[in-house]
């Protein structure tokens, strides 16, 4: 919940102009919900490889790889605490146009 709230604190104020920012992941229903925004108004999507959610285990490559089918334009960001050779070329094959590593 800290990071989550720290994450949201710092894009509102570095990123100003923006019209909304919004946190997701608490629970399977709000990661269903974050599909169903992302594709009506996501610009940027910054999505966790491993959305660890009480009752479900998704990767977010996964989650993009279906958003980028159902027709998401936006920028997409795969976050991960594995950045090896094959973490990168998982998040780029599902469609992400960046992979960062949580050591950045």
């Amino acid at each position: 919940a800290i990071a989550r709230e720290t994450l949201q604190f710092h894009f509102q104020n570095e990123i100003p102009s923006a019209l909304k920012v919004a946190m997701y992941g608490k629970d399977v229903e709000e990661v269903e919900q974050f599909k169903q925004d992302a594709l009506e108004n996501g610009d940027i999507l910054i999505v966790d490889e491993n959305v660890d959610v009480p009752g479900e285990e998704q990767l977010g490559s996964t989650v993009v790889k279906e958003l980028m089918a159902a027709g998401y334009d936006g920028f997409a960001c795969i976050r991960s605490g594995n950045s090896e050779d094959a973490d990168i070329e998982l998040s780029l094959a599902s469609g992400a146009h960046w992979h960062v590593g949580k050591e950045v």
